[in-house]
């Protein structure tokens, strides 16, 4: 019986003999680009790195151009190609001894020159090579993207969790002037540090109209634009008013309309507790007050 004849499984040095004779008869692959994106099919670069090819073509350009490049690898790269020309092509590794002289300040040029002495598997070959580094090179971008991006992410997590900050919120306070002239000089008097805590409850009780919201709200409001607008009274009358504009850091819901009078009561008698800033108009006629949102206390 003769022995059944088992062919033995192909090495990797052999994969890659076949693959550059395959390529190597193919006149196209003279072109450098060509053959590189030869190589990139035929390693199946773009089924892992979809449109590296073109990326790998382009890093190409800018590793081989580059004059550091130029004066720090020529020599090894001139030894690998003269050494393995002789070992893979046997006599016509002679091809290269051109490198040897070569005076031109980057690979490109030299590859040019060079070329057309050249046959198309030593072509081939070295742009093998250059696909080794022009995929090195897109990996790194690819890297250096990644982390980017992972900064960036991480940056944009990072303010996404930054606790805002609560915009101010303005209190103003409608009070008739002739009847509380004393709190009134009282809350003027102290107008430059912070209020006193027993003005809380005389606050209450002579508050005839009020409104809150937020500070940026207030400077759009019609109370606002009298204030802004409005003189001082030259002739003083029994309806005459003043406003009051106190300042919170949060909004409080007991100084909303409609609330409970005791919750509000509650709410001006803690007003003494956190000293808020407050400022006091000028004495205003009643007038001023007129289509605004002051609301009933």
């Amino acid at each position: 019986m003769n022995p059944i004849n088992r062919q033995n499984p192909l090495t990797l040095i052999d994969e890659f003999i076949q693959s550059l004779d395959e390529l190597a008869g193919n006149e196209n692959n003279r072109d450098l680009n060509c053959a590189i994106d030869s190589w990139c099919r035929e390693l199946s670069i773009n089924q892992h790195f979809p449109q590296a090819s073109t990326e790998i073509i382009k890093n190409k350009n800018q590793w081989i151009q580059d004059n550091r490049i130029y004066r720090e690898f020529l020599p090894l790269y001139q030894n690998l190609l003269v050494t393995t020309d002789k070992k893979i092509m046997g006599g016509i590794g002679n091809s290269f001894n051109r490198l040897k002289n070569i005076s031109n300040k980057d690979f490109y040029h030299n590859v040019q020159e060079t070329k057309e002495e050249m046959n198309v598997k030593s072509i081939v070959l070295i742009a093998f090579v250059l696909t080794g580094i022009g995929l090195l090179l897109y990996l790194f971008n690819k890297k250096e993207d990644s982390n980017k991006s992972q900064y960036n992410n991480q940056l944009n997590n990072d303010l996404a969790y930054q606790p805002s900050v609560e915009e101010k919120q303005v209190l103003a306070l409608l009070i008739k002037s002739d009847r509380y002239q004393e709190l009134i000089h009282s809350l003027n008097k102290n107008n430059e540090k912070f209020w006193q805590t027993e003005d809380a409850s005389k606050l209450y009780g002579a508050t005839q109209g009020l409104w809150i919201g937020a500070k940026s709200k207030f400077d759009q409001s019609r109370i606002k634009q009298k204030l802004n607008n409005c003189n001082p009274v030259t002739s003083t009358s029994e309806y005459d008013v003043h406003f009051v504009k106190i300042e919170l850091d949060k909004n409080d819901s007991r100084f909303h309309s409609d609330v409970n009078p005791m919750d509000r009561r509650d709410a001006f008698m803690e007003l003494g507790n956190k000293s808020p800033q407050i400022t006091v108009s000028p004495r205003l006629s009643c007038k001023a007050y007129e289509n605004t949102e002051f609301y009933s206390r």
